[in-house]
C-alpha cells in the first residue's frame, strides 16, 4: 500500500510540474501552438522522462540537461523564433532551479556533488519545490509584454544564457561545501532570484519597446495612407466634376464629327477621353477605407516610378480583419515588391501584380513582381538593401506574426525574374 501511495504521489507531483510548464508556455507564447498533436507528444515525453528520473539515480548534470532539453523541445511546438525559444527555455529552467535552491537552503543541504549521482529528495520536499515553482509563475504572469515575437538582439541572447549559467555554477559551488555558510547561501539566493526577475523584466521591457515602435510605425503609416487616399478622392471628384461639365460640349463635338463622317477623328477623340479616364484609375475600390488607402497609395507610388501595375481586389467591405493587421501586411509586402522592382537595372520588364480574394472565410493575398534575380538570405531570412535594416526586420517579422495570429500560411516562390508571395488567412 505504501509503495502504491508513493507511485501515486510521484505521478501527481510530475503531473503538477507538467501543468506548471504548460502555464509558463502560455505566459510566454500566448498558447500559439503550431501542431496540437506534436504538443501532446512533447508534454507526454517530458512527463514520462520526469517519472523515470524520479526512480533512477542520474548524474546531476545529466538530469539538468534532460530537464532543460525537454523544456526546449516543448517550446518547439509553439510559434516563435529559435532565439526566443532558447531564451524562454533558459528562463523556465532558471525558475525551476530557483525553487530548488530555496528548498535546499531551507533544509540546509550541503556537500552537493555536481559531478556525482544524486538521490531524489523526499516526496514532501519535491512537492514544496513544485509549489514554489508555481508561485514564481504567478509573479511572471504579471508581466504583460512577454508574448511578443520580437527580434532578439545577439548581446541580449548571449547575456540571458551566460548569466543564468554563471549563477547556477555559483549555487553549485556554494552548496558543494561540507558546511553550508548560511549568510553566503542567503546572499547567493537573493542574487539568483533578483537576476531571474531582472532578466524577465528586461525581456518584458524590450518586448514593450518593440511593440510601441511597431504601433507608432503603423499609426504613422495609417495617417499617411489616409491622407493620400483623401487626396486621390479629391482629385478624382474634381476631375469627375469637370468631366460632367464638359460632357455636353464633348457630345456636341462627337455628333458633329459623325454627321461629317469623320469617324477616324471620333475614334481619336474617344481614345483621348479614355486615356484621360485611365489616368484617374484607382487600384482598389472595395469600400474598405483602410485596405483601399494602403493599396491605392502604394500602387500609385509604384506607377509613378514607371512600374506596370495590375490589381484584382475582390473582398467584402466589412471583412473581419483588423485594420492595423491589414496595413502591416499589405504595406510591408508592397514596399518589398516596389523595392525589388526599382532595383532592376537590366531590360527586365518592371511590373507588380496583386490579387486579393475572399472566399468561405479565407482571405488569399498574392503579390507577384519582377526582380533582378539577386536575393540575399541570412539565417533563412531575406536581407534588405535599405539603410534602416532594423525596421525591415521588424516589418517582415510583424507580417509573420500576424499570419500566425490568424493560423495562416505564408509562402515565397521564385522563378526567372519573378518573385511571388502567397498569404492565406483564416478569418
Amino acid at each position: 500500500m505504501e509503495l502504491f501511495l508513493n507511485y501515486l504521489t510521484t505521478f501527481f507531483i510530475n503531473a503538477f510540474e507538467l501543468y506548471i510548464i504548460y502555464r509558463y508556455m502560455t505566459i510566454f507564447f500566448e498558447n500559439r501552438c503550431i501542431d496540437t498533436r506534436l504538443m501532446y507528444i512533447a508534454y507526454a515525453a517530458r512527463f514520462f522522462l520526469s517519472v523515470g528520473i524520479s526512480y533512477i539515480e542520474l548524474y546531476s548534470l545529466v538530469s539538468a540537461a534532460i530537464a532543460l532539453s525537454s523544456i526546449f523541445l516543448i517550446s518547439l511546438c509553439y510559434s516563435g523564433s529559435l532565439p526566443k525559444r532558447l531564451i524562454i527555455s533558459v528562463l523556465i529552467y532558471m525558475c525551476s532551479f530557483t525553487a530548488e535552491v530555496i528548498v535546499a537552503m531551507a533544509v540546509g543541504l550541503s556537500s552537493f556533488d555536481a559531478f556525482g549521482k544524486v538521490e531524489q529528495g523526499s516526496v514532501f520536499l519535491n512537492l514544496i519545490i513544485e509549489f514554489i515553482f508555481w508561485l514564481i509563475s504567478l509573479i511572471v504572469h504579471k508581466f504583460k509584454n512577454l508574448r511578443g515575437n520580437l527580434p532578439i538582439p545577439k548581446p541580449f541572447l548571449i547575456a540571458i544564457v551566460v548569466i543564468p549559467s554563471s549563477l547556477i555554477c555559483l549555487e553549485i559551488i556554494i552548496f558543494s561545501q561540507k558546511i553550508l555558510n548560511n549568510m553566503m547561501a542567503r546572499i547567493s539566493l537573493v542574487c539568483l532570484t533578483a537576476s531571474l526577475f531582472i532578466l524577465i523584466y528586461l525581456y518584458d521591457s524590450l518586448s514593450a519597446m518593440f511593440r510601441e515602435r511597431t504601433e507608432a510605425a503603423v499609426t504613422l503609416s495609417e495617417k499617411e495612407y489616409y491622407h493620400q487616399q483623401s487626396v486621390l478622392l479629391k482629385e478624382k471628384y474634381e476631375e469627375l466634376r469637370q468631366y460632367r461639365h464638359d460632357m455636353k460640349n464633348r457630345m456636341v463635338v462627337m455628333q458633329q464629327m459623325i454627321k461629317e463622317n469623320q469617324y477616324d477623328k471620333v475614334l481619336e477623340y474617344t481614345g483621348e477621353i479614355a486615356d484621360k479616364l485611365s489616368q484617374t484609375l484607382t487600384y482598389s475600390n472595395t469600400g474598405n477605407v483602410a485596405l483601399d488607402s494602403v493599396i491605392n497609395y502604394k500602387l500609385t507610388r509604384a506607377a509613378k516610378s514607371n512600374i506596370l501595375v495590375e490589381s484584382n481586389v475582390v473582398i467584402p467591405e466589412d471583412i473581419s480583419l483588423d485594420e492595423d493587421d491589414m496595413i502591416v501586411i499589405l504595406g510591408n509586402l508592397l514596399d518589398n515588391a516596389i523595392e525589388a522592382v526599382n532595383r532592376i537595372e537590366t531590360d527586365v520588364k518592371k511590373y507588380i501584380y496583386m490579387d486579393i480574394d475572399f472566399e468561405m472565410g479565407s482571405l488569399w493575398i498574392c503579390i507577384k513582381n519582377s526582380y533582378d534575380n539577386k536575393l540575399y538570405v541570412q539565417e533563412n531570412r531575406f536581407v534588405t538593401w535599405k539603410k534602416d535594416k532594423t525596421m525591415h526586420g521588424i516589418g517582415l517579422q510583424s507580417t509573420e506574426s500576424i499570419v500566425q495570429k490568424y493560423n495562416g500560411l505564408m509562402e515565397f516562390s521564385m522563378e526567372e525574374n519573378l518573385f511571388v508571395v502567397d498569404i492565406l488567412l483564416y478569418l
